[in-house]
């Protein structure tokens, strides 16, 4: 009585912040990934005199630009299906994996580590997208299971997290460019493509 205290008042102060720092990511994720990508781009730029070599690297470059590729088109698949807000989406992408969304990002990024050969910093952009992407999903799925109940739990307990390892016969469905284009979309697949050109137009103007 004389303290105040409340029995679990710690416990609730401390979930209150968990959730506060996730939010905080999960709200800012698009903002963390793309200054992430561009301070990296711009450490190499002013540093490059460390990347002798990488204008011979042609191989390793077009292993990269496929991957940027298959993160744009797969993330574009995923968001012709997706219905936010209005039903529980399990067709297409979303019966091979629950976040095919964050799969086709997390390609991208690798494709973009490739081409920009951020072997060094490998670690650190590793750790600070497992913070990000880790706090969304976990976000998202303690959302889905609130609203969809028995349906959620149905699905996540037969569909992978994130690593398609099987086929599902509900992956043909139709795919809506309206959909996508509400989705916005489109805007991945520029920054992507915008960015990977004037990387390699840097490159080839400065000569490394």
């Amino acid at each position: 009585r004389g303290s105040g205290c409340r029995p679990g008042s710690g416990s609730t102060r401390w979930h209150r912040w968990t959730d506060f720092v996730g939010d905080l990511l999960v709200d800012g994720r698009v903002v963390i990934s793309v200054v992430t990508l561009t301070l990296f781009a711009v450490g190499h730029l002013m540093f490059r005199s460390t990347s002798a070599g990488f204008a011979s690297a042609s191989s390793i470059d077009a292993a990269g630009v496929v991957l940027i590729a298959a993160g744009v088109g797969w993330r574009s698949w995923a968001a012709g299906y997706l219905r936010q807000g209005c039903d529980l989406t399990t067709k297409g992408p979303y019966s091979l994996c629950r976040h095919p969304l964050y799969v086709g990002s997390l390609l991208m990024f690798v494709g973009f580590a490739v081409v920009l050969h951020w072997w060094n910093y490998l670690p650190s952009v590793a750790l600070l997208l497992t913070l990000v992407y880790g706090a969304t999903v976990l976000r998202e799925e303690r959302r889905l299971e609130q609203k969809f109940g028995p349906r959620w739990r149905t699905y996540a307990a037969a569909t992978p997290r994130f690593i398609p390892w099987r086929f599902s016969r509900y992956v043909a469905g139709i795919w809506d460019v309206r959909q996508w284009i509400r989705s916005r979309e489109y805007r991945a697949a520029a920054v992507a493509g915008f960015t990977t050109c004037a990387w390699f137009a840097a490159r080839l103007t400065l000569g490394f």
